[in-house]
């Protein structure tokens, strides 16, 4: 996601169980703004469970009610600065929506019906979209769903 890969580690250090990475890597990661909303969601479970087994139930509602939130669209602006480039990386989103459509509700996945009928209904606004501007150039079908290259 931010361009960090394993390194080939030296021939003295090479041991099969270990990953390595460069130290420039790490703290280049350590200065993201969501490692900081993930170690404050982690606090937060953290003290939800402590109340939960003391059975402080004012302490849980006040948790509930503030419970930290993750928003992810920094790392979307940091991808995509300019809408041309979102709109040249959109083939993999479709696919995966229409994809998305074929599947049945499910509780385990958290799949419930209405985000099911909102990935149908953003790609047939979509679809007719591409109809009318004529601005798709292949499409595949197979067996998984449709795929589509713009």
């Amino acid at each position: 996601m931010k361009g960090v890969y394993p390194r080939e580690a030296p021939k003295k250090l090479k041991k099969n169980n270990r990953t390595y990475y460069h130290l420039k890597d790490i703290n280049f990661l350590a200065l993201d703004p969501l490692i900081e909303k993930i170690r404050a969601q982690k606090v937060y479970m953290q003290k939800y469970r402590k109340a939960k087994a003391k059975g402080d139930v004012g302490k849980i509602k006040y948790l509930v009610k503030n419970k930290p939130k993750v928003s992810l669209n920094h790392l979307v602006r940091e991808r995509y600065p300019d809408f041309i480039d979102a709109l040249r990386d959109l083939d993999d989103p479709l696919s995966l929506m229409a994809l998305f459509t074929i599947f049945p509700t499910h509780k385990e996945f958290h799949l419930s019906s209405e985000k099911i009928e909102a990935c149908t209904k953003l790609l047939r606004y979509f679809e007719l979209y591409v109809i009318k501007s004529h601005s798709l150039k292949k499409v595949f079908v197979s067996i998984k769903g449709i795929y589509y290259r713009s």
